[in-house]
């Protein structure tokens, strides 16, 4: 979730997807990228570069922050959040009350993946 000014007392801008793998877990696959391997194989390389974006550039770029979390669990929710892609939905206001309107927002820390390096990560 992204809320004005990135605390979590202030009104909800946007919210993030983040696919999850039910039949995926560490036992079967130590290199992690669970989600990854779901979003990548499923989504055409154009889709994604238009509304997609990887996790761990976003956290290396310093743009996420988990709150209210001790620093220690925060860096495990970083690290497990870091193995998947995610998506933006913008929610549009009339006033203080969202008015169903959305779009698909781009993260600001965003690099296009070429067709290799689409297919590197999907096969992990």
């Amino acid at each position: 979730m992204r809320f004005v000014q990135g605390h979590a007392s202030l009104r909800m801008t946007r919210g993030e997807g983040v696919p999850e793998c039910q039949q995926c877990s560490p036992q079967n696959d130590k290199r992690g990228g669970f989600a990854k391997k779901m979003t990548r194989a499923a989504v055409r390389l154009e889709d994604w570069n238009k509304n997609w974006h990887d996790h761990a550039v976003e956290i290396a770029g310093g743009r996420v922050k988990v709150l209210d979390l001790p620093p220690g669990k925060a860096k495990e929710v970083a690290d497990l959040v870091a193995t998947t892609d995610g998506m933006i939905y913008h929610f549009y206001f009339d006033g203080k009350i969202p008015n169903g309107k959305t779009s698909i927002a781009q993260a600001v820390g965003h690099k296009p993946l070429s067709a290799v390096e689409y297919k590197s990560a999907s096969a992990r």
